[in-house]
């Protein structure tokens, strides 16, 4: 086959790897105290002062809180339920939430209580017994 060819500006890059030295000195002797004092314990050599920041937290959990609320609102004043405080509240508050972020198992147990509602219509209180 073809031969392994070598980057062409090997001396490029040494020149900047060099400089990129440099500017970590630099960047170094110019750190407060308290700073330099956790690059050392980090390690000079494994400290990069040229890391890419991380990526900010996913944020849209919080629309789908607000998303929840809303619906668990609308649910309740919809049906007429007094429920405004306490268990009820809160379980349907963890439902809404569940569906709004996507969770797959709150869509499978949407889906049970729809099926199960089209079983048997006229039976209203699934702990009635036959």
């Amino acid at each position: 086959m073809g031969k392994k060819r070598l980057p062409e500006n090997t001396a490029d890059e040494a020149a900047a790897a060099e400089t990129q030295s440099e500017l970590k000195r630099c960047i170094y002797e110019r750190l407060s105290p308290r700073r330099r004092k956790f690059v050392d314990r980090l390690g000079y050599a494994d400290w990069n002062p040229f890391a890419p920041p991380k990526e900010p937290p996913d944020l849209r959990g919080e629309d789908a809180g607000l998303a929840a609320r809303r619906l668990a609102q609308a649910f309740f004043c919809e049906q007429n339920k007094e429920a405004e405080f306490g268990a009820d509240r809160r379980a349907v508050e963890e439902f809404a939430m569940g569906l709004a972020g996507g969770q797959g198992k709150y869509r499978a147990v949407l889906e049970f209580c729809l099926w199960y509602g089209r079983l048997d219509p006229v039976r209203k209180d699934p702990g009635q017994g036959d």
